[in-house]
């Protein structure tokens, strides 16, 4: 098809399909409750959902979506900040086996977090042992998800939480930093 309307706020074809650009933002403005609102969805993805702060908002979009339509699709995704609209999703999600599915992906699962072993990241991060706390992590990540931390994603995360090598074992980073990964 055919582009025939390109603009900041929708993609038109002339096959009639309309890709819709939406902006959650971070105001609880009155305004901001009518979200797609009086549109049909079919495909939507909905990111970063924990920074949507109008709930009125997101209760509007969710209306909005297509129940019925056969091809539909729905991702909601964000970076997990506590006990927020994102996490009462994911509980939603967790509860409906027919209709939605939870997926976790951790910083580990991204190619490209490691230090390579050439790399003098990596021997300021990667060389010395995993402390006790880290070895709980690595082992837990293991158990729920299946996945082998490797010393190069190790000497990543190091990198990224600790970057001066000052935490001592049992040390907590910054809880920004770590649910930024």
């Amino acid at each position: 098809p055919r582009v025939v309307a390109d603009n900041r706020r929708r993609l038109q074809l002339d096959n009639l399909s309309q890709m819709l650009f939406f902006s959650a933002g971070r105001s609880n403005a009155r305004s901001g409750g009518g979200l797609g609102r009086s549109v049909g969805i079919n495909f939507s993805h909905a990111s970063e959902i924990s920074s949507w702060v109008n709930e009125e908002g997101l209760a509007s979009y969710k209306r909005s979506l297509a129940e019925d339509f056969p091809d539909r699709l729905y991702i909601w995704e964000s970076t997990a900040r506590g006990f927020d609209v994102w996490h009462a999703l994911w509980q939603e999600a967790k509860l409906d086996d027919l209709g939605k599915r939870c997926a976790f992906f951790g910083w580990w699962a991204k190619d490209n977090h490691e230090c390579r072993r050439d790399t003098p990241e990596f021997e300021r991060y990667g060389t010395p042992p995993p402390n006790a706390t880290e070895m709980a992590r690595i082992r837990a990540v293991k158990e729920q998800y299946g996945w082998e931390i490797t010393p190069e994603q190790l000497a990543w995360y190091r990198k990224m939480s600790d970057p001066a090598c000052q935490m001592e074992d049992g040390d907590t980073e910054d809880s920004l930093v770590i649910q930024e990964e």
